[in-house]
């Protein structure tokens, strides 16, 4: 869809530009001049280009010369992100229509009660406005604010939060899910399903690289699958590492494969 592709490039280009800052903040570190290397026969020369001279780097030199090179590399990286700063935000200009199926989530439209049950949505909504039992554990690691306005505990289910908020669905954090035999478990979401016309929860677990934490993430999958609550079923699940974060793609494939 137009918006969802948008929001993506929009997210997109507050990294962009996040970069640009951190090459320009890196850059500034870096000597003047730049790095020109030439052959003489069998010989490779550096030179310090600067201000219409050219000085000759000494092989002693070496890790000054080295900095140079790294500043053309910075240069040529800032050029790229200085490119595609231009390509996202022209794409933006041309793609600013809301889409044509948000219409009919306003009451006011006439075919909204055709669409959605008012029993169903009335109970979803008493759901989502009452207060609940949420996890009392660790609040300090409440530290990442979400444009929603919610404080969660990582980058990435700020990211969940602000998809779910974007495609409107209905959903609580950490909300207490109380098993048969007495357990509590605080699943990062308790989501309303538009699309299943059911609560389903979603868990992200995200150092999966660390293997204590991977044991504790396997055995409350186990928990859950033990109580009937299965996987890709009720329970949305992702994962990440360090060297593969979650992404917003992923993060939208779930959400319109479960949700909308």
């Amino acid at each position: 869809m137009t918006t969802d592709v948008s929001y993506f490039i929009s997210r997109h280009l507050e990294e962009i530009k996040r970069k640009q800052q951190q090459i320009q903040d890196e850059l500034a570190k870096l000597p003047p001049g730049k790095l020109l290397i030439t052959r003489d026969r069998q010989w490779e020369k550096w030179y310090c280009s600067c201000v219409g001279e050219r000085i000759y780097i000494p092989k002693e030199k070496k890790s000054f010369a080295r900095k140079l090179a790294k500043k053309r590399y910075l240069e040529a990286l800032l050029s790229d992100c200085a490119l595609e700063i231009s390509t996202c935000k022209a794409y933006l200009q041309r793609h600013k229509k809301e889409p044509q199926a948000k219409q009919f989530l306003s009451k006011e439209n006439p075919y909204h009660s055709f669409i959605f049950s008012a029993e169903s949505e009335a109970k979803v909504q008493d759901w989502l406005q009452n207060e609940y039992q949420k996890n009392p554990e660790y609040p300090e690691h409440l530290i990442h604010k979400s444009s929603t306005g919610n404080v969660l505990r990582s980058k990435s289910e700020v990211l969940i939060d602000e998809m779910l908020f974007h495609h409107h669905i209905p959903y609580h954090y950490e909300e207490a899910f109380t098993f048969p035999d007495g357990t509590v478990y605080y699943p990062d979401f308790k989501i309303y399903s538009p699309k299943l016309d059911k609560f389903i929860l979603w868990e992200h677990f995200g150092k999966m690289d660390d293997a204590s934490y991977r044991r504790k993430a396997q055995r409350k999958l186990a928990k859950y699958t033990d109580n009937g609550i299965i996987p890709q079923r009720d329970l949305i699940v992702t994962t990440e590492t360090k060297d593969m974060p979650l992404d917003y793609q992923l993060v939208n494939l779930y959400i319109h494969h479960y949700l909308v």
